[in-house]
């Protein structure tokens, strides 16, 4: 019996080539959540990325945990600082 997580990367290996959330794959949004997610990932995200990435970051926190990202920029360094309620807030839990 396959668990859910493996059944999930399984479904991820299929669609790769597919477009599911605005232009990103869900095996993009799956690296980039990856990278920035919390140990447990329903908690609130706090993460600094750069500009190429922070569409994709936040498109993987909001289609992951169905919060909405609030983004900072720092115009000095051009880094970018999101942060999101996470899955339990989103949820109402």
């Amino acid at each position: 019996m396959k668990t859910n997580e493996t059944t999930e990367r399984d479904y991820e290996k299929t669609t790769v080539d597919r477009s599911v959330y605005g232009t990103f794959t869900i095996s993009n949004l799956r690296e980039a959540f990856d990278r920035v997610s919390p140990k447990n990932w329903k908690d609130p995200i706090a993460c600094k990325c750069n500009g190429e990435t922070v569409n994709l970051v936040c498109a993987a926190i909001s289609f992951f945990t169905g919060s909405i990202p609030r983004v900072k920029v720092d115009v000095r360094t051009m880094t970018y600082y999101i942060e999101a309620d996470g899955y339990y807030e989103a949820c109402g839990s």
